[in-house]
């Protein structure tokens, strides 16, 4: 009766076991032969933001930046091989894990806009980021930007209702954006 029991329980291990190991060899093979193109797309995604960011630039130059836990990598936007601004990229940690976006920086350092290519805030609260009646509170602003529930002042955005620690987020990839770009000189 034992070993009938135990005979049992290898054979259900064994096909548990062939059941994974197909799985796993089919993820890689799948895997395999959609990395390019997955890469090829996020490449074609980030250029189109920042030409959306900076649409008269002709050229972006990948800037010598530290990453740090939000910035993972910048870039100078030229025109006629001239500085226009910079595209900062950046991962805050949202409602719903990182939101990924680019922020526009002006060579003074103001804040021109920004574009989220990423997130999964959500639907209808956290998702409102992306809506001009918030991003559109970011521009001109400087450092240190303060996210408040009321009127806001000078450097501060009002958050989105319901939508606190997603208005935190973006914020928090903007001042780090701007913080990147003061270290620039």
């Amino acid at each position: 009766m034992g070993d009938k029991k135990h005979n049992e329980i290898i054979r259900l291990g064994l096909i548990l076991f062939t059941i994974t190991f197909i799985t796993a060899l089919l993820l890689a093979f799948v895997n395999g032969i959609t990395k390019d193109k997955i890469a090829e797309n996020s490449a074609k995604t980030k250029k189109e933001a920042m030409q959306q960011i900076f649409s008269n630039a002709d050229s972006f130059d990948k800037l010598n930046l530290a990453a740090t836990d939000v910035v993972t990598e910048g870039y100078t936007a030229k025109k006629d091989g001239k500085s226009i601004g910079y595209v900062i990229s950046v991962e805050p940690q949202g409602f719903g894990g990182a939101i990924s976006m680019l922020v526009g920086i002006t060579p003074d350092k103001k804040v021109s806009t920004y574009v989220i290519t990423n997130m999964n805030e959500t639907p209808g609260l956290g998702t409102k980021a992306k809506d001009a009646s918030f991003s559109s509170q970011f521009k001109d602003k400087t450092a240190n930007i303060k996210v408040v529930k009321t009127t806001p002042s000078n450097n501060e955005v009002q958050a989105i209702s319901g939508a606190t620690i997603s208005s935190n987020a973006v914020t928090k990839g903007i001042n780090a954006a701007l913080d990147a770009v003061s270290k620039l000189g």
